[in-house]
């Protein structure tokens, strides 16, 4: 595990874009391309989501009382354990 030191010295190789502010950007609509756009949606709607679903909020799911729904066209019911974990199973 690091220590502070280490922790200290780490820097994000993530950096901030620096560039024209939004009201000053020139607007890009004369240049889209529908069919461009259509076929980068369909594709992107094709490919696998990952399995990561909202079935709902957190605080919706109560202890002793089972919570049902139908998410991405399956039955699941999410329930809470007796230590209050969320849990989830086939409806």
């Amino acid at each position: 595990m690091a220590d502070r030191a280490d922790k200290a010295r780490w820097t994000s190789p993530l950096r901030r874009r620096r560039g024209p502010g939004w009201a000053e950007q020139a607007p890009t609509w004369r240049a889209a391309r529908p069919a461009l756009i259509a076929d980068t949606l369909k594709r992107a709607s094709a490919r696998p989501s990952g399995n990561w679903f909202v079935a709902g909020a957190s605080r919706e799911v109560r202890p002793g009382s089972p919570y049902g729904r139908t998410v991405g066209g399956v039955e699941v019911v999410l329930w809470r354990s007796r230590s209050g974990e969320l849990r989830a199973g086939p409806g």
